[in-house]
């Protein structure tokens, strides 16, 4: 990592609010609840995965609260609840949360790791994929194809992640790890701060002003296909010769003695 890159990771996180009374009082109703969102890009969901989402929701125990872009044309069973807009920051923050369902987007798994809620990632697109694969690597939920499942499958995945404490252990330990760290906010404060009072000449590396063939290493590489060239070259040399040498000294003991 260059001196002149600074990570800020979780800079979008905000301070928690309240939650909206509709949301509070659906909440209250349940004994825990899971968040399902698929940010703001996402404007549509086809019927069909919808529909197995929907049944796989409506089998479990715990309430469900859902981004639901577009036309909701099913049935609603008790326990979901679904809003055009969600404050996911405060449903992660309350107590009750048990699940993040999401499209493993950059900020809404900074803001899950904030508040240490294991995620089943969807992703559709981008980055999404990767991060919920390394989401699953890290052992903080579950990666599934969002395209590719069947309500079973979906249902019995969400019931593995809530029933398994390691899930919630882990992403209780990283949440705790991340939240030790310097604020990423004071950290992005503190890096424009330092460019103001000193510049960024000092900053900035030296790989910038190298020319092509030095930063890849060109001639290194060329020098180094030469040499492997040229054993190879010396080694056909010497093995033709001791062949030649080998097949004429077996042509000799071959060869019929004359009367």
């Amino acid at each position: 990592m260059m001196s002149n890159i600074v990570h800020v990771g979780g800079l979008t996180i905000q301070p928690t609010k309240p939650l909206p009374s509709q949301f509070d009082k659906f909440i209250s109703q349940s004994s825990g609840f899971i968040i399902v969102s698929f940010g703001s890009i996402v404007n549509s969901i086809q019927d069909e995965i919808a529909e197995k989402m929907m049944k796989a929701f409506g089998s479990i125990k715990y309430g469900i609260i859902w981004k639901y872009p577009g036309v909701n044309k099913m049935p609603l069973p008790y326990n979901v609840m679904i809003e055009k807009w969600l404050p996911q920051n405060d449903l992660l923050a309350n107590p009750k949360a048990k699940l993040f369902i999401t499209h493993c987007g950059n900020n809404g798994q900074f803001e899950a790791l904030q508040h240490g809620i294991p995620m089943l990632g969807m992703p559709f697109f981008g980055d999404q994929n990767y991060n919920s694969m390394r989401m699953q690597y890290k052992g903080y939920g579950i990666h599934m194809d969002a395209l590719h499942f069947t309500s079973d499958e979906l249902k019995n995945n969400i019931n593995k992640i809530i029933s398994n404490p390691d899930y919630t252990k882990r992403i209780k330990k990283a949440s705790r790890i991340f939240k030790s760290q310097e604020n990423p906010r004071k950290r992005a404060v503190a890096a424009i701060k330092h460019v103001v009072d000193f510049g960024s000449d000092h900053l900035r590396p030296i790989t910038v002003d190298m020319p092509l063939w030095k930063l890849w290493m060109l001639d290194i590489f060329v020098s180094l296909m030469f040499g492997i060239l040229l054993i190879l070259f010396i080694a056909k040399l010497v093995l033709g010769f001791l062949l030649r040498r080998l097949c004429k000294f077996c042509f000799q003991i071959e060869k019929p003695k004359e009367d």
